[in-house]
């Protein structure tokens, strides 16, 4: 029998936390296979207009600030340079 372990991770953002985890996992268990699946599908103007409608109605104005914010980590340029060869998922 196959004694390898594997393990399957689907995202749909591949984020530092995420990948922190999985080197968390990897270390811990060792002789593990891994398989990462990253799910973004694109979506219309009409689905993302509708999506942050619905949000405004469900949450309010009190939502504004949080989406502002959002918007401007998306816009401006990320601080502290490209990842370093010891960052988890480099």
């Amino acid at each position: 029998m196959d004694n390898q372990r594997r393990l399957v991770v689907f995202t749909g953002n591949l984020a530092y936390s995420v990948r922190k985890g999985i080197v968390e996992i990897d270390r811990s268990l060792a002789g593990l296979s891994w398989l990462v699946l990253v799910h973004s599908p694109k979506k219309s103007a009409r689905q993302l207009l509708r999506s942050q409608w619905r949000n405004l109605r469900r949450n309010g104005w009190r939502w504004l600030p949080y989406q502002m914010a959002d918007l401007w980590q998306r816009l401006r340029p990320a601080a502290g340079g490209p990842p370093t060869p010891d960052a988890p998922g480099y």
